[in-house]
């Protein structure tokens, strides 16, 4: 209704942010893009923000990690967009364990990060 009335056009969400926050200066000076959110899974692949930057980065050749709490996505679509997924489930299997007390995974993944990707 918006689009008929107002003349407002559709946009992608993730690219309007980017676009009005700078996103594209900050892709240019970035050796290492790292995203993520609470689940990957297929809804991830359908226009959400960890997908728009993963393929605004890789179309740089810049690589991409993402950090989830937990990733259902198959490995051969995931290779597609990240290099990488940090779960935290890949880290502790008791999923309550990552809702209640994140830091120490988390921190264990930024070792692995920096272990991996940054030497």
């Amino acid at each position: 209704m918006a689009m008929a009335l107002l003349s407002a056009e559709m946009r992608s969400g993730v690219d309007m942010i980017l676009n009005e926050t700078g996103g594209e200066k900050m892709l240019a000076q970035a050796d290492l893009v790292i995203t993520g959110e609470g689940r990957i899974d297929a809804q991830t692949l359908s226009g959400k923000a960890p997908t728009g930057i993963a393929k605004r980065a890789r179309a740089k050749g810049i690589p991409v990690l993402a950090v989830c709490g937990q990733s259902l996505l198959d490995p051969a679509i995931s290779n597609e967009l990240f290099e990488d997924i940090y779960s935290l489930t890949d880290f502790e299997s008791d999923i309550n364990e990552c809702i209640r007390n994140p830091l120490p995974i988390l921190e264990g993944i930024g070792f692995n990060i920096a272990k991996h990707h940054l030497s």
